[in-house]
């Protein structure tokens, strides 16, 4: 990850872990917090562990982080409406 205007120097390289996302298990991925607010260049390159296997290849995204919350953790209960108008009291949505 560099900050914009990208310089020579990342200023985060995360370390590839296997990780379990959206129905795969044990896919490269890294976890990361931005540093700052601002604009960043995500820069994901991948070479073969055997020459063949597939070709090398570099991606690069650019990314802008503004201020905001952090995301919740856990989805709090939310009292679900009734028909009528009323709170309905006892109903979780997941």
């Amino acid at each position: 990850m560099y900050v914009q205007p990208q310089g020579d120097t990342a200023a985060l390289s995360p370390t590839l872990n296997a990780v379990d996302a959206e129905g795969y298990k044990d896919i490269p991925g890294a976890r990361f917090t931005f540093p700052t607010v601002g604009a960043y260049t995500l820069a994901i390159s991948g070479s073969p562990k055997q020459d063949g296997d597939f070709t090398p290849f570099e991606l690069d995204f650019d990314v802008t982080v503004a201020a905001g919350q952090s995301a919740p953790t856990e989805q709090a209960e939310q009292p679900v409406p009734a028909a009528d108008g009323a709170e309905a009291g006892g109903t979780e949505v997941s």
